[in-house]
């Protein structure tokens, strides 16, 4: 059905997914954000509690890697779902990538606790923008001078992986 509509299907399913990601993320990270600033300080757990980037600079840059990891979130949901479609089957992929995704985003282990001989891959893979990246611009661990490198490869994931979703579901399509 969505075939015969007159639009472009990548970016129709981009959009919803986008929504359904900024939806997701906005209100799972509302409640966390009050719970650590707020209500740590005042049940005493002050020296836990989540603390404002150290400036303006360092805020807007942690605004501007949460927009990104949306994208990135959006992009990689959407790169599942051109795969069902060119797939027999979606159990391998719905299976697979949740649990590379928490991995690889430091979502279960922070990346810089992995071995040393693995930080460069960890470095430069794409799963690293939804979760790690962000999170150490918020805290300041990624210095100022270096936020526009993490901001560019954080970037060049999302437009990396939508060009690859719709090549492949333009091939999927051709092929129907």
């Amino acid at each position: 059905y969505e075939l015969l509509r007159p639009l472009d299907l990548y970016a129709m399913w981009y959009a919803r997914t986008l929504a359904f990601r900024a939806a997701a993320t906005s209100l799972r990270m509302a409640p966390m954000f009050l719970f650590a600033m707020v209500l740590l300080p005042l049940l005493g757990l002050g020296d836990w509690a989540l603390r404002v980037p150290a400036s303006g600079a360092a805020l807007a840059a942690f605004v501007a890697s949460a927009t990104l990891t949306v994208l990135l979130s959006a992009a990689i949901t959407m790169f599942m779902h051109v795969v069902l479609v060119v797939t027999i089957s979606g159990e391998g992929i719905n299976r697979l990538m949740p649990g590379v995704v928490s991995v690889f985003s430091g979502l279960i282990v922070p990346l810089p606790l992995f071995p040393e001989g693995l930080q460069p891959l960890l470095h430069w893979q794409p799963f690293r923008g939804l979760a790690d990246a962000p999170f150490r611009i918020w805290t300041g661990h990624v210095p100022l001078a270096d936020v526009p490198a993490e901001l560019a490869l954080q970037a060049f994931w999302v437009c990396s992986i939508t060009l690859l979703g719709r090549w492949l579901l333009g091939r999927a399509v051709r092929n129907m």
